[in-house]
């Protein structure tokens, strides 16, 4: 009986870990990706269309349980595509999309405006390894979790 209470006193706790990483994971997607700007980047590279509308699922989830796992799992493909993704198509043509490349400078861009474009270009790869970062945390927690919940 004790050794039971153990194992679930565990479970638990790896639960709600995998809801930190989540929490976390599901911030830092809405401060730096769900975003309007981006969206309309995304829109015009060849990318899934469903990739968002399925991280927002993931992100839906408040409580973590046993019978989530898979769509956690699910979510956490999802997310590893897109970052791969915007890696592959947008990351080596952020700049010029934002008009702050040599190439592409606008005349009529204001200068807050242009200088918070060369903000968002610059911090974007350290956002996207962030995201991956805790992409890959939250499937290490999930990997734990199957491993004991299969015991």
């Amino acid at each position: 009986m004790n050794r039971e209470m153990a194992t679930i006193a565990t479970e638990v706790r790896r639960l709600e870990r995998t809801e930190v990483f989540l929490d976390a994971l599901r911030e830092h997607f809405d401060r730096h990706f769900d975003r309007g700007w981006l969206a309309m980047l995304v829109d015009e590279l060849p990318i899934d269309s469903s990739l968002v509308p399925q991280i927002r699922e993931l992100f839906g989830l408040r409580s973590v349980y046993l019978s989530d796992i898979y769509e956690i799992r699910f979510g956490i493909e999802r997310l590893t595509t897109f970052a791969f993704e915007l890696r592959r198509h947008l990351e080596p043509v952020l700049r010029d999309r934002l008009r702050i490349s040599g190439f592409t400078r606008s005349s009529r861009d204001d200068e807050i405006g242009r200088i918070h474009r060369q903000f968002v270009a610059s911090a974007f790869p350290a956002n996207l390894d962030r995201l991956e970062e805790l992409t890959e945390s939250l499937r290490q927690s999930i990997d734990l979790t199957e491993w004991s919940a299969s015991r």
